[in-house]
């Protein structure tokens, strides 16, 4: 029997047809045609089906683009890409958990938000699609909640509660247990307007200090109220107590701009700045070959990126693999407390695949400040996974009755642009693009404000965005959040002296 021939059809061609888009819509729907009655086989890449949903639902919305895929899926062969990571979007609600003890009560509404990495990876500006589902309302109504938890033990040894009740005037109690599972402190109290607020002294029912973290590295809590009902908190997590004399400096990053034409070097130069300003502030790890280095141990100054229309046989997914493995080891120095990482970036992974997930494994101690200089980084967890727990921003009055020492996490919740125009021959060399000088420019910007002046961090971003201009249709500098302290100074609380 022989075999149908078979022919693949790229997304533009399958948004041809299932939008209609004439002239070249009649050839598609014809081929189409043909694969219905069996005399084809026509295959398109799962990846399609993720981009063409993208496409589609903001020109027919979600039901609509839903069914459309649906029936073009009946003709076609679908191809996978990744194992599937990307394949069609789903029929059925996505199905997920929450607790929304971290909720105030009321109403609310929600959706989810998913990224992906954008596979052509030659477009500079675009290294990952998002996309949302329709938004949901729900009412929410607990009868103790915890909007303003704070997860982490201070480091002077403060373990502060904060929840609140719809029980306004009553008496409270927060039983407090270690990792065994044995009850390690009982607080009580009794509140007028429905708010709990606790502060322990990390000393137990047996008059112990419980403050070492590798005996007691976490501890559950049940509260209860008069009226009655109980609610397990979150986990409050103890880290060791071991800050350096002057915390030192993690600089990084992804070789992502290498074929981008840099005409006054900012975009280095900018990196470069950050390192010298590490080097005068407790100083800086990083790691770049040294000439006639044979032996690859990883690399973090640049991490290794791979560009499909600029590939490098020597940039295996080893090779990245190593650069990461070293970026770790890195940031689980403890005399480690800052980083700074430009990149790409998304809530979940950086640098072409760091995950969050392995900073919150791995690293065990607190960062005083954190800048991931990438795209939606500020839209995760990364806060959290070191230490710096949003969202919002906090003044030294939380610090000082936590017990936490002040830090702070810089991220951007939207995509970012750096480069310009298209394909440009300087110097007898083809670059794919032009870096805007703005991306380097607003970073110098910051770091004369920062670390010259002596400007506050909040004050140091908002001065450093005056004046310059966009980069397509964004302005470098804006939906960059800070989380956690924002009058941080670039030497503020890095110390180990600074915090007692």
């Amino acid at each position: 029997m022989a075999s149908k021939d078979k022919i693949f059809l790229d997304t533009d061609v399958a948004l041809d047809h299932l939008a209609d888009r004439q002239p070249f819509a009649e050839y598609v729907h014809r081929i189409l045609a043909l694969a219905e009655l069996g005399k084809l086989t026509v295959c398109v890449s799962s990846l399609s089906f993720s981009n063409l949903y993208y496409i589609l639902r903001k020109l027919r919305g979600h039901a609509d683009t839903l069914a459309l895929l649906a029936k073009l899926k009946l003709l076609v062969r679908v191809s996978a890409v990744g194992d599937g990571v990307l394949s069609t979007p789903a029929g059925h609600p996505w199905q997920f958990a929450m607790d929304t003890g971290y909720l105030e009560n009321g109403n609310h509404t929600i959706w989810v938000e998913v990224t992906w990495q954008n596979p052509d990876n030659t477009d500079n500006n675009h290294p990952f699609f998002t996309r949302y589902s329709d938004a949901i309302s729900i009412e929410v109504t607990n009868d103790i909640y915890y909007p303003q938890w704070e997860p982490e033990i201070g480091e002077l040894n403060i373990s502060a509660y904060f929840a609140k009740t719809i029980c306004t005037v009553g008496d409270w109690t927060i039983d407090i247990y270690d990792a065994s599972s044995n009850l390690v402190q009982t607080l009580t109290g009794h509140t007028t307007d429905g708010t709990i607020t606790a502060y322990w002294n990390m000393v137990d029912i047996n008059n112990v200090a419980r403050t070492n973290a590798d005996v007691d590295p976490y501890f559950d809590s049940i509260i209860t109220v008069s009226d009655p009902a109980t609610k397990k908190t979150p986990r409050k997590n103890q880290r060791r107590k071991d800050w350096p004399e002057h915390g030192v400096w993690t600089i990084a990053y992804q070789d992502f701009f290498k074929f981008e034409y840099d005409d006054q070097n900012y975009m280095k130069g900018s990196i470069n700045s950050f390192a010298y300003t590490a080097q005068a502030h407790g100083g800086y790890q990083l790691y770049y070959p040294q000439p006639g280095q044979t032996n690859d141990i990883g690399q973090t100054y640049p991490i290794r990126f791979q560009k499909d229309n600029h590939y490098d046989a020597t940039i295996t997914s080893e090779a990245i693999g190593k650069d990461h493995a070293l970026f770790l080891r890195f940031l689980t120095n403890t005399a480690c407390r800052n980083l700074y990482l430009s990149s790409h970036g998304s809530p979940s992974t950086v640098a072409g695949g760091f995950p969050a997930s392995d900073v919150n494994k791995y690293v065990k101690h607190r960062y005083r400040f954190v800048f991931l200089d990438g795209c939606d980084t500020a839209k995760g967890s990364w806060d959290k996974a070191f230490g710096i727990n949003g969202p919002g921003r906090f003044d030294i009055t939380y610090y000082q009755s936590t017990g936490i020492r002040p830090a702070a996490f810089c991220g951007y919740d939207r995509q970012t642009y750096y480069t310009v125009g298209g394909p440009v021959y300087r110097n007898g060399v083809l670059y794919d693009d032009t870096i805007a000088w703005q991306a380097g420019g607003f970073i110098l910007n910051f770091l004369f404000y920062w670390d010259a002046a002596d400007y506050d961090l909040n004050y140091s971003i908002n001065y450093a965005k005056q004046n310059l201009p966009p980069i397509g249709s964004w302005y470098p500098g804006d939906g960059l959040q800070i989380i956690g302290y924002s009058s941080l100074s670039v030497d503020g609380y890095n110390h180990k002296t600074d915090w007692q």
